[in-house]
């Protein structure tokens, strides 16, 4: 299985800030490069400038992880495709300080304390999350005509490169 890698935005006025002390919790991160995608456009549309971090699942302490409760109350539905009903039934039945349930069904997580400047990575220009989302839509629609196709019978190798 492959590392799980989670990103931040923030604002370009607190890069330095995160390269010295790093990013203070609480701490909004998700997996989905969409949605950080989503949230580059939000800035934008604000006029601000803005600055992306990752880092990955494996080396932020589990204790210090919550649910993203801000995203399950009022979830981004149209960069999540479902909506508010699917998510609250989906969220149903799950324990409340699931934080890996929380990655599921809003692909997002709340990290309570500072993530250690060594343990971030700055990504180069906003622009690079788009690139990053487009890569993951495209790989997600290849996947999903290999399965259609593998269904159907058929076996087209030079479509799924």
């Amino acid at each position: 299985m492959s590392e799980i890698v989670l990103f931040h935005v923030s604002t370009e006025q607190a890069v330095e800030s995160i390269q010295n002390i790093g990013i203070a919790g609480p701490s909004y991160w998700t997996d989905l490069p969409e949605l950080a995608a989503y949230y580059v456009q939000v800035n934008r549309e604000e006029e601000k400038a803005v600055a992306i971090f990752s880092t990955t699942l494996t080396v932020l302490e589990r204790s210090v992880i919550t649910p993203d409760y801000p995203s399950l109350a009022e979830p981004i539905t149209m960069v999540l495709n479902r909506t508010d009903k699917q998510i609250k039934k989906l969220w149903q039945g799950e324990e409340e300080n699931d934080w890996q349930a929380s990655l599921r069904i809003v692909r997002g997580v709340c990290v309570e304390r500072i993530v250690a400047p060594e343990n971030i990575q700055q990504l180069g220009n906003d622009h690079e999350i788009f690139q990053i989302a487009d890569r993951n839509a495209k790989r997600e629609a290849l996947a999903l005509l290999q399965l259609q196709d593998r269904l159907a019978g058929k076996y087209r190798p030079w479509l799924y490169e």
